[in-house]
């Protein structure tokens, strides 16, 4: 991996003020450059610097050395991702001193900062009281190899000077460059020193050191802003559980049908997930098995009816006589009436039903398929039972009438004999 660019710093020098100060944007600085903000300040000549986080930038370090002594230095780092069109000047406020800084940036495109809070890595902050030779900055780890370090020195020197820091010695990092220096006599004074370095590994190291020109109240921090990654990523979609749930349409045949749902196509829409690769990934999604559930409709047929045999019965028949006064009386012929009966038969005969036509209407069920599955229905038994009507034979009837008949004459007959003697 290469190490991010440096773009450049805002200014031709630091810039200073006493209770705020305009800080001189980045010439050229673009959209998603990494910019930051190094400031020195203090709110008296013991009390530590309180500068203001200007709007839509992150303070992502602050440290405060000698703090309520003379000599009290506060170091204070500002980050942002610019906006697009870039970064204009920005004015720091809310210090009671003074207060000394300038803008870096990174160019977009070679860095691998999408959040300045989490992904740019910041050390704790080394105080280093009044030394002179071999300040040692404190160790930062776990970086992304090839990192673009900003050694970011805090200075107390109440003079205008250029050439405060010097002797920047790390062996783990290459291209050691100072890209600025410089402190103000405003209130009790100060400034700041920064120089960049290339690490190729993923710690800075405890070898790192710098020398101070005078013997005053300093300290120091490393920042690295980490490479674009490039190594191929092998991203892996989850394993997705597909369920299908079992179908079966409920089909009533009335006329003893036979039932065939028609045959649908099953269909299968394609599928590729949605991937954003922003760093060279290789994406490969998992296979897919597709299960088919059996699946046999529900089917109720007709019964067969038989309708029960009607039985006919018939009654005595006896009229009564009042005899008063000798007469013959002669009784009208009785007439007996019979309600006819489907089938109605007066005479022995041989009756055949008629053939009944068995007419099945097509049936044709609506089955949606919205699970890809095989729609295999039931075959149905047709039964057919033989109907055959029970017949009274008219012969009884028509023999039990002439019985009675007879009867009744002979009753007569004993009648006229008996009333005519």
């Amino acid at each position: 991996m290469a190490a991010p660019t440096y773009r450049g710093a805002g200014g031709s020098a630091n810039q200073f003020g006493t209770t705020s100060v305009t800080i001189t944007a980045v010439t050229s600085n673009a959209e998603n450059d990494v910019l930051l903000i190094v400031l020195e300040s203090s709110d008296s000549s013991t009390a530590a610097g309180t500068p203001t986080t200007p709007t839509d930038w992150t303070k992502i370090f602050e440290r405060t050395e000698n703090s309520g002594a003379t000599g009290v230095t506060t170091l204070t780092i500002f980050a942002r991702l610019a906006p697009s069109g870039g970064s204009g000047n920005v004015t720091i406020s809310g210090v009671g001193d003074h207060c000394g800084g300038r803008m870096f940036a990174v160019t977009a495109g070679t860095h691998g900062v999408t959040n300045v809070a989490t992904d740019i890595k910041v050390g704790s902050g080394t105080g280093h009281g009044t030394g002179t030779t071999n300040l040692v900055t404190g160790v930062l780890s776990s970086l992304t190899a090839d990192s673009l370090i900003f050694w970011c020195i805090g200075l107390t020197d109440d003079a205008a000077d250029t050439t405060n820091a010097s002797g920047y010695t790390n062996s783990n990092f290459a291209s050691i460059t100072e890209r600025t220096d410089g402190t103000t006599t405003n209130g009790a004074g100060g400034g700041i020193a920064v120089a960049t370095a290339t690490c190729a590994g993923t710690t800075t190291g405890s070898t790192g050191d710098w020398d101070h020109d005078t013997a005053v109240h300093s300290q120091s921090v490393y920042v690295a802003i980490p490479p674009v990654v490039s190594n191929p990523i092998l991203v892996t979609p989850g394993v997705i559980a597909l369920t299908l749930a079992t179908f079966a349409p409920t089909v009533t045949a009335t006329a003893n049908q036979l039932v065939t749902p028609i045959t649908k196509a099953l269909t299968l829409a394609t599928f590729a997930p949605t991937v954003t690769a922003t760093a060279h990934q290789i994406v490969t999604p998992t296979t897919r098995s597709l299960t088919l559930t059996t699946f046999a409709p529900s089917v109720t047929v007709g019964v067969n009816v038989i309708p029960i045999t009607a039985t006919l019965s018939l009654s005595t028949f006896a009229p009564t006589i009042t005899i008063t006064n000798h007469q013959l009386v002669i009784p009208s012929p009785a007439t007996l009436t019979l309600t006819s009966f489907a089938p109605t038969v007066l005479t022995p005969r041989v009756v055949t039903p008629a053939t009944l036509a068995l007419t099945l209407a097509s049936f044709v069920p609506s089955v949606n398929i919205s699970d890809h599955k095989l729609v295999i229905p039931q075959t149905l038994a047709l039964h057919l039972t033989t109907f055959a009507p029970s017949i009274n034979n008219g012969e009884a009837v028509e023999e039990e009438y002439i019985r009675k008949s007879m009867a009744l004459a002979r009753n007569l007959r004993r009648h006229r004999r008996r009333y005519c003697r």
